[in-house]
């Protein structure tokens, strides 16, 4: 049990070591930042698109090291107690999933005012090599329409991600799971009298959690502790006034922990979630106030459609984040081999 334990402060030291950089300012030097839409709202859509694609890619995760989680189904220790993992399903090696997600976030600080309409379409694979070892890659693209009311104008992005993960069972009750992700951006943009703008980006982050199962009868309950790192570098570019933006470096570091109870019918499995969340590293727009910490609430629903496909239905809201508000939806669909 030590060194299971030992295993888990590991990689958090890991992620802490691969994410110590010196931080530079999100502002450019000598340049308004709230002049130009993708300077101005960088700290909150790099969060989250961010959050958005780990969250996504954590369902994949658990499916893939726990795929069945329904009535039935679960493990048993040799002492007859039970536990949260399960063991049914055990010769499927294989899982296919696909994800789709909308994102709706808004920003009512007057300097920074925008709304934002995020669109996510995920494609995953995992193989599981062993009965407590699961590899896998998820492929994410993503779309964001934005209006900026602060200086009159719009926001348009296309992203591509590429994320591999590892997830390992330390025993019975307790897995922990590494993802990296890559991606590119391509962002346009308009301000005030028809001001454009069109700039390259690309982000980098790393995802480390820890997870504790606990079944009892059909109802399961699983806490969650981990911790984010991302970067964003947005290139500098010239808009059509001439204008000439530096570029932009945008820091993340939260650390989350959360609770999830579900209870388990035959095909059908309700649940809810809450998180807090607590971004310790994180950049903060010149005079703009922000609130690093916050909570996350959500509730779904799983269905078994056959012994190979299953589903889940989720939505989640923020809250406590001050003048920020998001709200999301996602549809995960799943096929075990």
């Amino acid at each position: 049990m030590k060194k299971q334990y030992l295993i888990v402060a590991g990689l958090f030291f890991l992620a802490g070591t691969l994410i110590s950089v010196e931080q530079a300012q999100c502002t450019p030097e000598g340049h308004d930042p709230l002049e130009v839409g993708s300077v101005a709202t960088a700290p909150t859509t790099t969060k989250t698109a961010v959050t958005g694609v780990t969250k996504i890619v954590s369902k994949g995760i658990a499916n893939a090291i726990r795929p069945n989680r329904f009535s039935g189904r679960v493990a048993f220790n040799t002492d007859g107690s039970m536990t949260g993992l399960s063991a049914g399903d055990s010769g499927r090696t294989l899982g296919v999933w696909g994800n789709a997600a909308y994102i709706d976030s808004e920003d009512d600080d007057t300097a920074t005012r925008h709304e934002a309409d995020l669109r996510t379409y995920t494609m995953g694979v995992d193989y599981r090599f062993t009965d407590k070892i699961a590899l896998g890659i998820a492929f994410t693209h993503e779309n964001m329409d934005a209006a900026t009311y602060f200086n009159d104008g719009n926001m348009s992005s296309g992203a591509l991600t590429v994320t591999p993960f590892i997830a390992m069972l330390l025993n019975d009750n307790i897995s922990i799971d590494l993802m990296y992700g890559y991606s590119t951006l391509d962002i346009d943009q308009e301000r005030a009298t028809n001001i454009k703008s069109t700039l390259c980006a690309e982000r980098n982050f790393i995802h480390v959690s820890a997870n504790y199962y606990l079944g009892m009868d059909r109802l399961n309950l699983t806490g969650t502790l981990g911790y984010l790192y991302a970067h964003e570098y947005q290139e500098s570019f010239r808009e059509t006034n001439l204008n000439k933006v530096d570029s932009v470096n945008v820091y993340l570091g939260q650390v989350f922990i959360g609770a999830e109870a579900s209870y388990s019918f035959d095909r059908v499995e309700p649940y809810l979630a809450i998180a807090y969340e607590n971004d310790v590293t994180h950049e903060q727009t010149k005079g703009i106030k922000y609130d690093h910490a916050g909570g996350a609430a959500s509730g779904g629903v799983r269905f078994l459609v056959s012994d190979s496909l299953s589903c889940d239905l989720e939505g989640r809201t923020l809250f406590s984040r001050g003048d920020y508000d998001e709200y999301s939806v996602m549809l995960n669909l799943r096929f075990a081999l």
